[in-house]
């Protein structure tokens, strides 16, 4: 673009060009103050009236003014602007690129057809269930204080017969909710049902001596249990001892009903004796086997006879006692399908060879022990399995016992 004559033509051109240089810096932005020409015109015109040294002192004093004044906020949000909008192309040119790629992979690979069709949903026959319910370490006559646990836990009769009346409100619930029919309830009692008073402290601390706990707790399992007769055709009742209630302080191999849980169990099913809807069965050992869903081997067994160097639960101890046990009844031809055991407290599972392997929650939760020798215990709770006669276990739910706050409501 050629510079119009008034710039260059006639007198003060010259002065008039420095003045617009000294007021703007650059020719460039002469150009941009008079888009008349460009910034290559003006710089020649210049050259041609003989400015071809540009005078020191107002351009020099300009440079120094500007260098002087601070930087306004309007600068640095143009500034801020440049840059976001280097950086916003940027990455809208990487998009398009990768968009182009993509369009071209499509365009050059070749769909292919269905080779298949998705066989159509079969409805289900709702076919019968069976449910067992672990009821185990329910410790009665044990006496938690809230004050020896800073108030994350307390526990006595009470509170048990509440923990048990939400637990069999659990089990209602989910044979209501669940789709298929279920008939059948099997209670698995696992032990340590009570206290006992093997530990010195115990004898000191408990509610009520364990012979006393023994009946007592006899009569309440009988209630719990006949509360269920409207909802269930029929009621299977298995039941092992735990090592808490026994009555020598040293664990004895021998003879493990001598055991205040055997006893709280013969309470139990005098009570229901006559009742058509129970079938009992308390061997005199410290296992006992069930069938559920017509043809699954369940084991049952406390758990106490597992050891360990870990604090809480003995994974690595519970795997090797599962194998030897599935070995063993493998090789007497009996082969178990699934473990359940209590003892550590902690409801879980985890699996064998060929077997699967249940550990039930307590309902005594926390305790002044727990606390002192490991730092932590877990929360009440139990577990509720269902069975099918052809899959075998189709659920497993924990049943939560304590009235908690969630994590994000609790201050």
């Amino acid at each position: 673009m050629t510079l119009p004559d008034r710039w260059w033509r006639g007198e003060g051109a010259l002065e008039r060009l420095a003045a617009e240089r000294e007021e703007h810096g650059t020719w460039n932005a002469v150009a941009q103050a008079h888009p008349e020409a460009t910034a290559s015109a003006y710089t020649k015109a210049w050259n041609t009236l003989g400015g071809s040294k540009l005078p020191p002192g107002p351009v020099a004093g300009r440079q120094q003014s500007l260098a002087a004044e601070p930087v306004s906020e309007l600068e640095r949000v143009r500034q801020e602007n440049v840059e976001l909008r280097r950086y916003v192309k940027r990455d809208r040119d990487g998009d398009i690129a990768e968009a182009r790629v993509l369009d071209a992979l499509l365009a050059a690979i070749p769909a292919a057809s269905p080779r298949y069709k998705p066989p159509a949903a079969k409805r289900s026959k709702r076919e019968p269930h069976s449910m067992a319910v672990l009821f185990s370490d329910v410790h009665a006559s044990e006496v938690v204080r809230a004050e020896e646990t800073l108030g994350i836990n307390s526990y006595d009769w009470d509170i048990m017969l509440k923990r048990m009346a939400r637990m069999q409100n659990s089990v209602l619930a989910h044979q209501e909710h669940l789709a298929a029919p279920v008939d059948e309830l099997n209670v698995w009692i696992l032990g340590d049902q009570l206290s006992g008073d093997i530990h010195e402290e115990l004898a000191r601390t408990n509610d009520r001596p364990t012979s006393q706990a023994a009946v007592d707790f006899g009569y309440e399992t009988a209630r719990w249990l006949e509360e269920f007769v409207p909802h269930f055709k029929r009621i299977n009742v298995v039941g092992v001892p735990g090592n808490h209630p026994r009555f020598t302080v040293k664990p004895s191999n021998k003879q493990a009903h001598n055991n205040a849980d055997w006893i709280s169990y013969q309470v139990t099913q005098a009570i229901l004796r006559n009742h058509p809807s129970f079938t009992w069965h308390f061997p005199r050992a410290a296992y006992a086997t069930t069938i559920v869903a017509k043809r699954w081997r369940v084991l049952l067994l406390h758990g106490d006879g597992i050891r360990t160097t870990m604090p809480g639960v003995p994974w690595g101890g519970v795997v090797r006692r599962i194998t030897s046990l599935e070995q063993q009844f493998n090789k007497a031809k009996m082969p178990i399908d699934y473990f359940c055991l209590g003892h550590f407290h902690a409801a879980n599972a985890l699996d064998g060879i060929g077997s699967k392997v249940f550990m039930n929650g307590s309902l005594k939760g926390v305790d002044e022990f727990s606390l002192k020798q490991f730092g932590y215990g877990h929360h009440p709770s139990q577990l509720l399995l269902t069975f099918h006669e052809k899959y075998g276990v189709t659920g497993t739910q924990y049943l939560d016992l304590e009235d908690v706050e969630p994590a994000g409501v609790a201050a």
